[in-house]
């Protein structure tokens, strides 16, 4: 679980209230344990639940329960905890969203264009346009429209955009990808800096490796864990080339 307002939620406390609604909804006691991480810029937990109901029997979650269902509950619960989410909630989440070099929710809003409106998917690039002096825009929908701008620097900044004039851009099709291993990395160097070998320059640049074409790695190992998304292990390794 990762409420947009982490910061702000009491993850305890929703974390056992969505394990006693999701026992209604299952009807069996559930047996689970979970864990908080305050290590990334959003604080979120992870939950491991014993897939055995209270008769012995295996416990099954449909797609829909674990995609929609489990959602719903969480989404209710942060309600209870914060109040009703406000225009200028969302306004001020997705203000805070402009500047990670992660996926945010207005690159999804991109993509959603790109699926509509680009349908090439073989092309490398799909095209955004944005104009927030446009007339007939709501409060709201300029608000979006001026975070999108925003964000749409930053993603040329990054190299995931290029400008075409006023109020167009083009985006790499990739960047989705690009950006989640970029939140990976920057998870990783979180967890070196709270835990790991103090690195001897920290000037030193970050290289991911293709371990199929290394026969060897020398250096000294600063930390080692395993990736939260894919389960795949990881060392960061410092290498003097």
């Amino acid at each position: 679980m990762s409420p947009e307002f982490g910061d702000r939620v009491d993850l305890s406390r929703l974390t056992r209230d969505l394990i006693m609604q999701m026992e209604k909804e299952l009807g069996t006691h559930l047996e689970w344990v979970a864990a908080e991480h305050h290590n990334t810029e959003h604080p979120h937990v992870h939950v491991v639940i014993r897939g055995v109901r209270d008769s012995g029997e295996t416990l099954r979650l449909s797609r829909e329960f674990v995609q929609q269902g489990i959602r719903s509950i969480a989404s209710d619960l942060c309600t209870r905890q914060l109040g009703y989410r406000t225009e200028l909630d969302g306004a001020e989440a997705e203000r805070r969203e402009v500047t990670e070099k992660r996926l945010t929710s207005i690159d999804r809003r991109l993509l959603k264009d790109a699926q509509e409106f680009s349908p090439d998917m073989g092309a490398q690039f799909f095209t955004v346009s944005r104009n927030p002096a446009q007339t007939s825009l709501s409060d709201m929908a300029r608000s979006r429209t001026q975070h999108d701008v925003a964000r749409l620097a930053v993603l040329y900044q990054m190299g995931l955009a290029e400008s075409m004039g006023p109020g167009s851009w083009r985006v790499r099709r990739n960047f989705e990808q690009v950006l989640r291993a970029t939140q990976r990395t920057t998870d990783r160097q979180r967890t070196l800096a709270a835990h790991g070998v103090l690195m001897s320059d920290e000037r030193l640049r970050i290289e991911v490796l293709d371990l199929k074409q290394l026969t060897s790695v020398e250096g000294r190992v600063l930390v080692h864990g395993k990736d939260e998304q894919t389960r795949c292990g990881y060392m960061i390794t410092a290498v003097r080339l």
